[in-house]
């Protein structure tokens, strides 16, 4: 895949509180990270969440900001991942059919599913091809990814107003298999990826370099986890943010005296978030051993701005049952990385946007 030296398209993941931005270089049979950025907004800064699905909480003006932090960007060609929770994932069911048929059956069952809301939508479709029940029965054969049209516009045109020229718009299932497969390219065994972002986190099972199980897991956001930091410690949201990174939950190996009693803090205050994200993987993942056996995944890997908390992994691990670790992408080109290790779960969906150059 990465035979020559080259760059990647520059990827842009519009997330609800991180603008996240990333150039991968091929080198020879390996992939690095040539250039990123990311910016943060607080709660305080006036940008919306993606609990308003229908605004973009990014506009050109912060896409230009981005692309001047780092001189390494280049070329105008981008694709870019809009907030999870600004698209809608169904599960139908389809008979076999020609790609065209299958496609104008998504849109009638869209029509139908979105009958008061008069906005057109984009969509894609896809085939998770998991194993099938077993009664041998097909149904829930068909993910659709939509949103609505005026915002995938909206997201693209902001991209153009900076000078950039979007040539896809991809969809989140699709950008973590592929940045599993950049940061595990010999990993045979199904790995779930966990998206866990400010407003909500997403479930994906990816084997074969492609989505095979996919749950938005709505209540799930890491966001409640910095408001219980922010307001029992009685710090701004960006102090909060930063105590969770900086320490985060107890872990092996601290034998700093503050550093436990603040990482004991936390896990005190955050407690009732981490157990609701806990509780949702289990039942995530026993439905897909009970349902989808041939998936089942064999590790944990965790992006988002939750994979940014201290010690979250070993956390993970621990309720989930299942190796969990943050994802990152070492060079695989010899070269060592210029990310810092904070930031890397953050850019793994911008690096997968930027390898589309090279899937087309």
């Amino acid at each position: 895949m990465f035979g020559r030296r080259g760059r990647g398209w520059i990827g842009v993941d519009l997330g609800p509180r991180t603008l996240a931005l990333a150039q991968a270089e091929r080198a020879g049979p390996g992939v690095r990270i040539a250039a990123s950025a990311v910016v943060r907004h607080s709660g305080a800064s006036g940008a919306p969440s993606d609990a308003t699905p229908g605004q973009s909480p990014w506009n050109a003006q912060d896409v230009r900001a981005a692309l001047s932090l780092h001189p390494g960007f280049s070329g105008r060609r981008a694709a870019c991942l809009l907030p999870m929770r600004a698209t809608e994932l169904s599960v139908l069911t389809l008979p076999p059919g020609r790609d065209a048929e299958r496609r104008a059956m998504t849109a009638q069952e869209l029509s139908s599913a979105f009958a008061g809301d008069r906005q057109a939508r984009e969509f894609d479709f896809w085939e998770p091809a998991a194993a099938a029940t077993a009664d041998g029965a097909a149904r829930d054969n068909v993910n659709v990814l939509s949103v609505p049209r005026r915002v995938a516009r909206r997201a693209v045109r902001s991209l153009s107003e900076a000078g950039l020229r979007c040539d896809v718009m991809d969809g989140l299932p699709f950008a973590l298999a592929r940045a599993v497969g950049a940061a595990y390219p010999e990993e045979a065994s199904p790995v779930a990826a966990v998206d866990w972002g400010h407003a909500s986190a997403t479930f994906c099972v990816v084997s074969g370099g492609r989505p095979r199980f996919t749950r938005h897991l709505r209540t799930c956001a890491f966001g409640p986890l910095v408001e219980c930091v922010r307001r029992a410690l009685g710090l701004s949201e960006e102090e909060a943010t930063r105590v969770l990174t900086d320490y985060g939950l107890p872990g092996p190996g601290d034998r700093d005296p503050m550093h436990r009693e603040i990482q004991a803090a936390v896990r005190e205050v955050t407690v009732a978030p981490l157990n609701e994200l806990a509780d949702e993987l289990n039942r995530t993942l026993s439905f897909v051993r009970a349902r989808y056996a041939a998936v089942e995944p064999r590790r944990v890997c965790l992006f988002g701005e939750g994979a940014t908390m201290g010690n979250v992994a070993g956390h993970v691990s621990e309720r989930v049952g299942l190796p969990a670790e943050v994802w990152r992408m070492d060079s695989s080109a010899g070269e060592p990385s210029n990310v810092p290790h904070e930031l890397a779960p953050l850019l793994g969906a911008a690096i997968a946007l930027s390898l589309l150059a090279w899937s087309r």
